[in-house]
C-alpha cells in the first residue's frame, strides 16, 4: 500500500509542479481529475493501516478529493464562450 500512496503523493506534486510552471492549466478537467486521482490514492495508503495519528492525513486528502470534485464539477457545467463569430 505504501507503493500506491507515495505514488499518489508524486501524481499531486508533479501536477502541482505542471500547474506552477504553467504547463498544465489549473481548470481543466485533466487537473482536477488527476488531483483527485492522487488523493484518492494517499487516502487508501493511509485508510489501510490506519491509526488515529492519521486522522490529520486522512482530513487532509480528503478535502483536496472534495476540492478536486468540485473543480471537475464546475469544469463540465461552465458554459462555454461564444466564439467571436456568433457575437452580434
Amino acid at each position: 500500500m505504501a507503493v500506491i500512496g507515495v505514488s499518489g503523493a508524486f501524481l499531486t506534486t508533479f501536477l502541482y509542479w505542471m500547474m506552477t510552471s504553467e504547463r498544465m492549466s489549473a481548470n481543466s478537467l485533466r487537473f482536477y481529475g488527476l488531483n483527485a486521482l492522487g488523493a484518492f490514492m494517499i487516502m487508501v495508503s493511509v485508510i489501510y493501516n490506519f491509526d488515529w495519528g492519521d486522522l490529520g492525513g486522512f482530513v487532509m486528502e480528503l478535502s483536496w478529493l472534495i476540492v478536486s470534485i468540485i473543480g471537475i464539477v464546475k469544469v463540465l457545467t461552465a458554459k462555454r464562450k461564444p466564439e467571436r463569430d456568433e457575437v452580434f
